[in-house]
């Protein structure tokens, strides 16, 4: 576990997508999730999308030799927009169920 922790380089904030996202996804898949906040689904509809996100900008900055250079591709572009609407879709999710259960009780 410390030899994985010795590896782990989050230099650039696409990356914290994309380990924060499988994290979250796994924790979704694997772990029952018991409170009145969010579901499981709602998690992994979450961290789905924030490691899309992750993932199509990790993509998109490619290592060029001797410096970055932005290269998007259509891919990229489709990834990011999924991984946002994702985002969006589960945020306006929680607090929708947030604001009925207050209403509700």
């Amino acid at each position: 576990m410390i030899d994985f922790l010795k590896n782990l380089s989050l230099d650039a904030w696409y990356k914290c997508f994309v380990y924060l996202g499988g994290i979250g996804f796994l924790m979704g898949l694997f772990i029952p999730i018991q409170t009145k906040i969010i579901s499981n689904e709602q998690l992994l509809l979450f961290s789905f999308g924030l490691f899309l996100i992750g993932v199509g900008a990790w993509r998109e900055w490619k290592k060029i030799y001797p410096y970055d250079e932005r290269r998007p591709t259509e891919v990229d572009g489709i990834m990011q927009g999924v991984g946002v609407i994702l985002l969006i879709v589960s945020i306006i999710w929680v607090f929708l169920e947030f604001v009925l259960s207050i209403i509700v009780h």
